[in-house]
C-alpha cells in the first residue's frame, strides 16, 4: 500500500467518471510555463503547478484558442500534489468558456475517496445536474456566487496577510542584523565572551523563523491563492504584481 500512488489509490472513482457518456479524459502532469518565439508572433504555455491532473471535459460546445487548438467551454478534473509531500487532491471546474478554474480545498486521499463515492453514487446522468452537484459535493464555492463587496474582502483580506507577513519577514531581517552587529563588537573585544553564547541562540531563532515566514509568503502567493475562488484570486495576483511582490 505504502508505494502505490494516489491516483492508483483512487483509480476505481477515477474509471467511474470515465465511464460518464458526456465526457472526455485526459491527463497533465506538472511543467513550468513556456514562451515559443515565432517571425511573426510568439507563443506562451502556462505552468501546470499540480504533480499530476485527471481531467475531464465536458463533450459539447468547443472553440479554438491561440495556438489553434480545440478546447473545451467546460471541465472538470482532479488535481493532485504527492511529490515531497503528504498527497493532497483538490476537485476543479471551468464551469463555462468565459469562466476561470475554480477549485476546492485541500483534501486528503480519504476525504475525497468518500466525496468521489457519494458523487458516483447519486447517479447523475445529466451534465447540468452533475456539475451542479460536484460543485455541491465538493465545496467549491463559485465566483457567480460572490458580490462585488465579497470579492473585494476577500482581495483585503489576503493582501494584509501578505502585508503582515512581509513587515514580519523586514522586522526580524533588522533584529538579526542587530544581532550579528552586536556579535561582531563583542568578538572584537574578546571572541570567547560568555555571553556570545546567548546571541548566537538569538540569530538561530530569529533566522528560523524567518524561514517559517518565507514559505508563508511563498504559500500565500503561489499555491495558496487556489483557496480563493477565480475572481478574487486573479484581482490579488494582479495586485501583487503592481506591488512588484514576486517570489
Amino acid at each position: 500500500m505504502k508505494n502505490q500512488t494516489p491516483m492508483f489509490r483512487l483509480k476505481t472513482q477515477l474509471d467511474a467518471f470515465k465511464s460518464l457518456t458526456f465526457i472526455s479524459y485526459f491527463e497533465l502532469n506538472r511543467k513550468a510555463s513556456k514562451t515559443r518565439f515565432g517571425i511573426d508572433e510568439s507563443y506562451h504555455s502556462a505552468p501546470i503547478t499540480f504533480d499530476f491532473m485527471a481531467v475531464f471535459n465536458i463533450i459539447g460546445s468547443v472553440y479554438r484558442n491561440e495556438k489553434d487548438h480545440i478546447r473545451h467551454d467546460r471541465s472538470f478534473s482532479f488535481c493532485f500534489n504527492f511529490k515531497d509531500c503528504e498527497p493532497t487532491v483538490r476537485a476543479a471546474i471551468k464551469p463555462s468558456k468565459e469562466s476561470l478554474v475554480e477549485y476546492s480545498r485541500e483534501f486528503s486521499i480519504t476525504e475525497i475517496k468518500e466525496k468521489m463515492v457519494n458523487l458516483i453514487q447519486e447517479d447523475i446522468k445529466f451534465t447540468d445536474t452533475f456539475l451542479e452537484h460536484f460543485v455541491s459535493a465538493f465545496e467549491i464555492i463559485l465566483s457567480s456566487t460572490l458580490s462585488s463587496s465579497d470579492v473585494k474582502s476577500i482581495v483585503d483580506s489576503k493582501l494584509k496577510e501578505v502585508e503582515e507577513t512581509s513587515n514580519n519577514i523586514k522586522r526580524l531581517d533588522n533584529q538579526s542584523s542587530t544581532i550579528r552587529s552586536t556579535m561582531y563588537k563583542i568578538e572584537a573585544d574578546n571572541w570567547t565572551d560568555p555571553s556570545l553564547k546567548s546571541y548566537r541562540e538569538k540569530l538561530n531563532a530569529s533566522v528560523s523563523e524567518q524561514q517559517v515566514l518565507h514559505k508563508s509568503m511563498v504559500f500565500l502567493i503561489k499555491e495558496g491563492t487556489k483557496n480563493i475562488p477565480a475572481t478574487p484570486r486573479e484581482l490579488f495576483i494582479k495586485e501583487l504584481k503592481a506591488k512588484c511582490i514576486v517570489y
